[in-house]
């Protein structure tokens, strides 16, 4: 699972082929070339024969969303790397990892190690407009994705674990940050994956917040009022 930065549209346009540029400017808590990283990603480098093996992707997902999560979810059932967290099933998003929580979270202990081993993608900005069909299906993905994490099926295969951590998760805002000093970026100088660098401005453009409102209406509504509580 191969973590993946989003480019601005600016970075999109220019873009060159500086894949380690965007990278460090992300990890200093720049905005103007990245907007955002998955680490959870549904970027995925699968031997084809497991894949079928696997039963593929989950039909019953129709649109946008869910068949990539619950692929991994088989994936990371049958090479654990560790027990899963009781918060596992919650499909939450954060603008930084350091935020992530459930089966993000989870999935990010396979996928971090990639991003500074220089295994990682980078997706250009494209527009996504809101009358594209497969936006309806969002908030039922949504919930049936939960609804299967929280009570998955039977696996086709046998479970192996994996050994990378010693079957045990360590404090994960902690971990990252370990990851990434040993890799030669200290917090102090890259706090990307935890919050925006001080000074920088982050734009919240209307149609984000209509795009949210039509997709997930519940989410939306949780998120205005979080915000007015802060306030």
């Amino acid at each position: 699972m191969l973590p993946c930065l989003y480019l601005t549209k600016e970075e999109t346009e220019r873009f060159d082929g500086d894949f380690q540029g965007c990278l460090e400017s992300f990890l200093r808590g720049e905005n103007h070339r990245v907007e955002g990283i998955a680490l959870a990603s549904s970027c995925l480098l699968i031997n084809r024969e497991w894949f079928l093996q696997l039963g593929g992707f989950d039909e019953r997902f129709v649109g946008h969303g869910g068949e990539d999560l619950e692929l991994i979810d088989r994936l990371t059932r049958h090479y654990p790397i560790g027990p899963r967290p009781d918060d596992y099933a919650l499909n939450i998003k954060a603008q930084h990892p350091g935020d992530y929580q459930g089966f993000r979270r989870y999935f990010s202990y396979y996928a971090l190690p990639h991003l500074f081993a220089g295994r990682f993608l980078v997706h250009q900005w494209h527009p996504r407009p809101l009358t594209h069909p497969y936006h309806r299906r969002r908030a039922s993905n949504d919930a049936m994705l939960e609804q299967m994490l929280a009570n998955p099926g039977p696996l086709c295969g046998p479970v192996v674990q994996c050994d990378a951590l010693g079957g045990v998760l360590p404090d994960f805002r902690s971990w990252i940050i370990s990851q990434q000093e040993a890799a030669g970026y200290p917090l102090a100088d890259y706090p990307g994956l935890m919050r925006w660098a001080d000074g920088v401005s982050v734009k919240r453009p209307f149609w984000r917040k209509l795009r949210k409102f039509y997709i997930n209406p519940r989410l939306f509504l949780k998120d205005m009022l979080k915000n007015k509580l802060k306030n």
